[in-house]
């Protein structure tokens, strides 16, 4: 039984593009949690790579270790994007 939607991804899975009121809820995961009803949870940022999509993957399963399992959508963007870590604010 699906309890709760989680999504992980790039500037699609968290609505960029749509109007800004509304971007959540009418992302495809924010339909997908309106169908069935049940909470949306959003971990994507915008302009990500797929080693953040990764991590975002890797921070749903340590923050619902000891919760209800969520039905996680995960989406992935193209390879050549890559995110440089810097100590540099």
């Amino acid at each position: 039984m699906v309890n709760e939607i989680v999504v992980c991804g790039d500037s699609f899975a968290c609505g960029i593009g749509l109007p800004f009121s509304s971007c959540y809820e009418k992302s495809f995961g924010g339909l997908v949690s309106q169908h069935y009803k049940v909470p949306h949870t959003v971990y994507a940022r915008s302009g990500c790579c797929n080693y953040v999509i990764y991590l975002q993957v890797k921070k749903v399963i340590e923050d619902y270790k000891h919760k209800n399992k969520p039905f996680v959508l995960v989406t992935t963007t193209h390879h050549s994007r890559f995110v440089f870590p810097s100590d540099h604010a």
